[in-house]
C-alpha cells in the first residue's frame, strides 16, 4: 500500500509561524522607533512651540487663527458700577474724560465669549488716536463733536449706538440712563459679519515672555498706587500677589469686581505720562499721544523705569538700556496720568 502523506496541516503552521515572527519583529521595531528617533533627530517629537496672540501673547487655542481686535469704551461713573465684562479685556487703558471722571478704553480678543459687556459710553479723539494703533472693530456710543468728526476720516472700522447700528446694543432697564447700555461679543461679531468687515489682523504686537512666579527676595514694589483723579472714588491701587504672579486691582479703598463678582486683575501695569489741555468749557481734553515721555512699568513685583515713544503708529516702551520692555504673558493694564 502506497503511503500518502498530507501536507495541507504543516503547511498552515509553518505559515503562522512565519506571520507570528514577522509581527514581533515589527513591534519591536516600533517599540524602539522613539528611541531611534531621540538618538537620530530629537525636534522630530518635541512639543511644537504653540501660536501667540497678538494681544496678549497668550496661546491660541486649538482651531483659532488670530483675528482682528474689539474694541470698545466702557464707563466708569460712579453711577454706572459695576462695570461689565472687563475681566475678558486682553489690554486696559484708564483715562480721565473729563472732569474727574475715569473710563476705560478696552481691547479683546476677538474670539472671547462675553454675554454682557458695558456700560458703553462715547468717544473722545484720543480714543480715536488709540483704536488706530491696534485696528480693531471699535464699538461706543455717539461722541464729542470733534471725535465724530474725526471718525469720519479714520481707517478704524467703528460700530456706533447711536446710529442705525443701534441693533448691536440694548439697554437695561434695571440700570439708570445714560449708565445702561450694553452689548455682548456675539452682538459684535454679528456686526462684523453683516457689514462683511474683515477681520484679518493689522497692527504690531508687543514683545512679549513667559512668565514665572517672581522670587519673593526681589520683590521691590508690591502696591503700586495710581491718582488718575483728584476724586478718592477713582483712585486705584494694584496689589502683587507673588503666588500667581499678578496684580489685584483696588478701586475707592475696595478690590474692584465686575458685575459678575470677577476680581480685576493684571498680569501687568503700565503708568504713561502724557500732557494734556482742557479745550472747551465742558472739560473735554486734548491728549498728547504723539510726543513721547516718561513711564514706569511693573511686573513681576519690581519698577521698571521707562520711556514711551510712538514709533510706526504703535505706542512702545523702553527701558533704561534702551530695549524694548517684555510684558509677561497676559493683561496689560495702562493708566494715562497727566503731567
Amino acid at each position: 500500500m502506497r503511503m500518502v502523506l498530507n501536507y495541507k496541516y504543516p503547511l498552515i503552521i509553518f505559515f503562522l509561524a512565519v506571520v507570528t515572527a514577522g509581527l514581533l519583529s515589527v513591534a519591536a521595531v516600533l517599540s524602539a522607533l522613539p528611541k531611534i528617533l531621540i538618538a537620530v533627530q530629537p525636534s522630530l517629537i518635541e512639543t511644537a512651540e504653540p501660536a501667540r496672540r497678538l494681544l496678549d501673547g497668550r496661546a491660541l487655542l486649538p482651531g483659532q487663527t488670530e483675528r482682528k481686535p474689539l474694541a470698545i469704551i466702557l464707563e466708569n461713573h460712579v453711577d454706572a458700577r459695576p462695570v461689565a465684562g472687563l475681566e475678558e479685556a486682553s489690554v486696559v487703558y484708564e483715562t480721565i474724560v473729563e472732569g474727574d471722571i475715569t473710563r476705560f478704553f478696552a481691547v479683546f480678543n476677538y474670539d472671547v465669549a462675553i454675554n454682557r459687556i458695558g456700560p458703553v459710553r462715547s468717544l473722545r479723539p484720543f480714543f480715536i488716536e488709540l483704536a488706530e494703533e491696534y485696528n480693531p472693530v471699535f464699538f461706543h456710543a455717539g461722541g464729542s463733536p470733534d471725535a465724530l468728526e474725526q471718525i469720519k476720516n479714520s481707517l478704524v472700522y467703528n460700530i456706533n449706538e447711536i446710529s442705525a447700528d443701534g441693533i448691536y446694543f440694548w439697554r437695561d432697564s434695571n440700570r439708570q440712563r445714560p449708565h445702561n447700555l450694553f452689548t455682548s461679543t456675539d452682538q459684535m461679531r454679528r456686526a462684523v459679519t453683516a457689514k462683511e468687515i474683515d477681520i484679518s489682523p493689522a497692527f504690531s504686537p508687543w514683545v512679549f515672555q513667559d512668565s514665572a512666579r517672581a522670587d519673593t527676595d526681589l520683590i521691590t514694589t508690591p502696591r503700586v498706587t495710581v491718582k488718575t483723579s483728584t476724586n478718592d472714588e477713582y483712585a486705584a491701587l494694584f496689589q502683587y500677589n507673588s503666588e500667581t504672579n499678578d496684580y489685584v486691582r483696588f478701586q475707592n479703598g475696595a478690590i474692584h469686581k465686575t458685575e459678575r463678582g470677577i476680581i480685576l486683575k493684571t498680569d501687568n501695569i503700565v503708568v504713561q505720562h502724557v500732557s494734556a489741555d482742557i479745550i472747551d468749557d465742558y472739560g473735554r481734553l486734548a491728549i498728547d499721544l504723539q510726543s513721547g515721555g516718561i513711564a514706569n512699568v511693573y511686573r513681576d513685583g519690581i519698577a521698571i523705569d521707562a520711556v514711551w515713544k510712538k514709533e510706526n503708529n504703535r505706542t512702545r516702551f523702553y527701558d533704561s538700556s534702551g530695549q524694548e520692555i517684555a510684558f509677561n504673558r497676559g493683561k496689560i493694564w495702562v493708566v494715562w496720568i497727566f503731567d
